[in-house]
């Protein structure tokens, strides 16, 4: 999928207005990480070609019961993905996957991958000083290529969701791209079947395992993402939204002070509308939960997932139904005392410091507050 060009012209109109401010470090992040998308786009245009070529039965692959955790960032997504991506049952993405999603570059990076002994490890090499990129992040969200990650990189081919400001950091100017749910079609079904052959994709080589994903904006796509795949189970992990919220503004923060090199002003409004985004999660993820068949959906606590991840899991899997064989429970419990790599680090953060306060928090989200038994 080709960048859209209407966001990708109005993105670019923002980045020249700030040219013209004198902001011109911020108009050159802008126009590189066009190019940078751009010539990943390309790169998997041309893999998906030949995947139409040698691969085609890829078409044919099935997306049973797929798992999504969907819960709001800084929610425990990431421990609890990484916890349940031990079962060996389940096939995640990488982060490199999710950026150039085709079959053909993936036996390409395998081939690679055996080939780098002998290249006295030539390819490692390369990721690691790629994998240094995200170094910014590392005390807020370990990321790397070749580990499992939410799915993002699928999105961002069409310039949806809020990580859009990971290219255009203008905050809530482009906040009309980050709800799929609410986009008319033909957009709306045209990037769906673009999502849905990149899963079908990464599937063809997974021998039948189920599909885990995770993503923090899955709430605002989770409507389409229903109507495609009638079948699919629905994890969301409530945190006291004085912590998640907070902290969901520093972390888009962080990566425009990595972006940019800049030093974000969260006070001002604009950044209110990342607040904005992860309370409207929340009241859709509720109403989501109030729609499912028993048996497609889990709700626990993040106070429960950290501080018994193994039981929590547990509770996860017979909610949605689910066998934990022995293997997986082994795994799982290893993952759960290993060490907290994947664990957020160093983000307490309080709403004043975001230019919040209790009240903008809590008065949507009474429902959420009175249904959990939050303090106010």
């Amino acid at each position: 999928m080709l960048l859209p060009r209407q966001p990708r012209r109005a993105g670019m109109a923002l980045a020249r207005e700030a040219r013209a401010r004198g902001e011109t470090d911020l108009y050159t992040a802008c126009r590189r990480q066009v190019a940078l998308l751009q010539a990943k786009q390309v790169i998997t245009t041309i893999g998906r070609a030949i995947d139409d070529i040698c691969y085609r039965g890829y078409r044919r692959t099935e997306i049973r019961q797929p798992v999504f955790i969907a819960a709001p960032a800084r929610s425990g997504t990431t421990l609890l993905f990484n916890l349940m991506a031990r079962d060996p049952v389940f096939s995640c993405m990488k982060t490199y996957q999710s950026q150039l999603p085709a079959i053909s570059i993936e036996h390409a990076v395998r081939a690679l991958a055996r080939l780098d002994q002998p290249l006295h490890g030539g390819l490692r090499h390369l990721v690691d000083r790629l994998d240094a990129h995200t170094a910014g992040f590392e005390h807020l969200h370990r990321t790397r290529l070749t580990e499992p990650e939410e799915d993002s990189g699928l999105f961002l081919s069409a310039l949806v969701e809020p990580n859009i400001n990971m290219i255009f950091p203008f905050g809530h100017a482009m906040s009309h791209r980050w709800y799929l749910d609410d986009f008319a079609e033909p957009e709306r079904t045209r990037i769906m079947d673009w999502y849905i052959s990149s899963l079908k994709r990464h599937l063809y080589d997974a021998s039948g395992r189920q599909l885990l994903v995770k993503n923090a904006h899955t709430a605002g796509r989770l409507a389409s993402i229903r109507q495609t795949l009638p079948d699919v189970r629905v994890i969301n992990i409530v945190r006291h939204p004085y912590d998640a919220v907070p902290s969901s503004v520093s972390l888009v923060a962080n990566g425009y002070r990595t972006l940019t090199g800049r030093e974000p002003d969260v006070s001002k409004p604009e950044w209110r509308a990342i607040a904005d985004a992860t309370i409207e999660y929340y009241l859709r993820l509720l109403r989501f939960e109030r729609t499912f068949p028993e048996g497609q959906w889990a709700t626990v606590r993040f106070d429960d997932l950290v501080r018994q991840p193994l039981r929590t899991v547990e509770e996860v899997y017979e909610r949605l139904r689910m066998t934990m064989s022995p293997e997986a429970k082994v795994a799982i419990s290893q993952e759960a005392h290993s060490s907290d790599r994947h664990r957020s680090r160093g983000h307490s953060y309080s709403p004043e410091q975001f230019g919040l306060t209790r009240e903008t928090i809590a008065a949507p989200l009474q429902e959420i507050f009175d249904l959990y038994g939050f303090d106010p």
